[in-house]
C-alpha cells in the first residue's frame, strides 16, 4: 500500500484509502506516521455495514471523508461510522480499537472528536478549525520499502495466559507488545510462573527481544503488580494508544 502511495501521490490533490474497520485503528496510526511525509492530506474510511446493506454506513462515511479532504491541506484523518447514520472524525494519531463489547473506534485521553450529523449539515469554520488542529507525526521513511516477513507480536491482555505457548524465537521479530487491563495492571507473579508477564519478559530476553507494555496514563494510580513490572527492565510506554505504539515499531524498523 505505502509503496503504491509513494508512486502515486505526486500526482494526487490528496490520498483516500478505504479500509476494513477490524484493523482501521493499526493502519490509522502507521499512516498517521508515513504519510505526512508525501505532502497530501489523507483520510481512512470504512463501514461497519457492507455498502450494498440499505441500512448501511458507508455512503454517509464516504460523503464525510470527501468533505474532510476538500477542506484539509495537510494531516490524516479517520472517519467512523455510527448506527444512527451520524459519524465522528478523529485525528489518525490518537486512533483507538474499540473496546471489547462495541465496534465504535475511539480516541486515546477521551480527546472530543468531531462530529457529523446524518445529514452532514455541519459548520464548515468548526470543521476547518478542527482540521487545522492536527497533531502531526511524519517519519521520512520512504527511502526504501518494507520487508514484509518483519512484524510485531501483539498479545492482549486476558485472565490465564500461559507464556509458554508464545514463540519468540522467530529472527523476523520486531519486538513483543503486550497491552494492558484498563488499570495497566496484569500478571506480574515470579518470572518462574508462566502466567506472568515476567515469565514472558525472561523468555523475550532469552531470544534478544524487546517486550513493551502499553498503555499506562502517566497520573494514574499504579497497583502492586504494575509498580512491580516498572520496578524490572521491561520498556513501558505511557500515555500513548497500543496501536499507535505497534505503528512506530513497525515504522522505525524501515
Amino acid at each position: 500500500l505505502f509503496d503504491l502511495l509513494r508512486r502515486e501521490a505526486p500526482h494526487l490533490d490528496a490520498l483516500l484509502i478505504v479500509t476494513g474497520t477490524d484493523t482501521q485503528a493499526y493502519l490509522g496510526q502507521l499512516c498517521a506516521r508515513l504519510l505526512p511525509a508525501l505532502g497530501r492530506p489523507a483520510a481512512l474510511v470504512g463501514s461497519h455495514r457492507p455498502p450494498d446493506d440499505p441500512l448501511s454506513d458507508a455512503p454517509h462515511n464516504l460523503s464525510c471523508a470527501l468533505r474532510v479532504l476538500k477542506i484539509a491541506a495537510a494531516g490524516v484523518f479517520v472517519v467512523d461510522g455510527r448506527s444512527d447514520r451520524t459519524a465522528t472524525l478523529f485525528y489518525a494519531s490518537e486512533i483507538m480499537s474499540p473496546s471489547q463489547g462495541c465496534d465504535l473506534l475511539s480516541s486515546y485521553g477521551d480527546r472530543a472528536p468531531f462530529l457529523f450529523d446524518a445529514t452532514s449539515c455541519v459548520d464548515d469554520d468548526q470543521l476547518a478549525a478542527f482540521v487545522r488542529a492536527y497533531p502531526s507525526l511524519s517519519h521520512d521513511l520512504f527511502a526504501k520499502s518494507a520487508d514484509p516477513r518483519r512484524f510485531v507480536l501483539v498479545l492482549d491482555a486476558y485472565v490465564g495466559a500461559d507464556y509458554r505457548a508464545i514463540d519468540v524465537s522467530s529472527p523476523h521479530l520486531i519486538a513483543v507488545l503486550h497491552r494492558l487491563y484498563h488499570s495497566a495492571t496484569a500478571c506480574s507473579l515470579d518470572s518462574d510462573c508462566p502466567q506472568s508477564l515476567l515469565f514472558l519478559q525472561q523468555r523475550c530476553a532469552n531470544h534478544h527481544k524487546p517486550l513493551y507494555l502499553a498503555p499506562i496514563c502517566h497520573n494514574a494510580p499504579l497497583y502492586a503488580s504494575t509498580k512491580r513490572l516498572l520496578a524490572s527492565d521491561v520498556h513501558v510506554i505511557y500515555d500513548i494508544p497500543l496501536e499507535a505504539v505497534w505503528a512506530k515499531l513497525i515504522a522505525d524498523d524501515w
